[in-house]
Parts: structure tokens; sequence; C-alpha cells
């Protein structure tokens, strides 16, 4: 569609096509042995947006949560349905 940016990219005999996403998100992940940082991404295109939604993004303890629980749930036979 006009106005979508798209990167083209050849490896060896082939190409790729990428289309840049209309959304955003955060990812922090940590080393569960010592508790250290090991990624920290906030997100897609520093060049496009400077906010950082790993750090600066106000968030309710329920979605930060979430991943703990069902991780949990899942590990003692639960299911989604």
């Amino acid at each position: 569609q006009t106005g979508h940016k798209i990167w083209v990219r050849q490896v060896g005999d082939a190409w790729w096509l990428a289309q840049e996403p209309e959304v955003n998100s955060a990812l922090l992940s940590i080393n569960p042995q010592n508790g250290a940082v090991m990624a920290l991404v906030g997100g897609f295109d520093f060049n496009q947006s400077k906010f950082n939604r790993a750090t600066q993004a106000l968030r309710q303890v329920g979605s930060n949560i979430k991943p703990f629980l069902y991780t949990a749930a899942m590990d003692k036979g639960l299911t989604l349905a």
C-alpha cells in the first residue's frame, strides 16, 4: 500500500522482503541463575521513537505478572482451555 515501508535484502540467490511493523513491544531477558539482564529491547527502531517501552512505559502489575502465573500453571499441567 502507499506509504508502507519495506526492506529488500539479497542473501545468496534469494531475496528477502520485510515490512515495518505497525506495533511496538518490549522485551527483557533475565538469567534465572543469577538475575543478570541478558537482553533488553525497548522498541522496533530507536530512530523512529526514542521512547523505551522496556524502561519508560508505565504498566499495571497484572500485565507484568501474567507470564509468571501462566508458566507456573502450565508447569502444573493446567491448560488455558
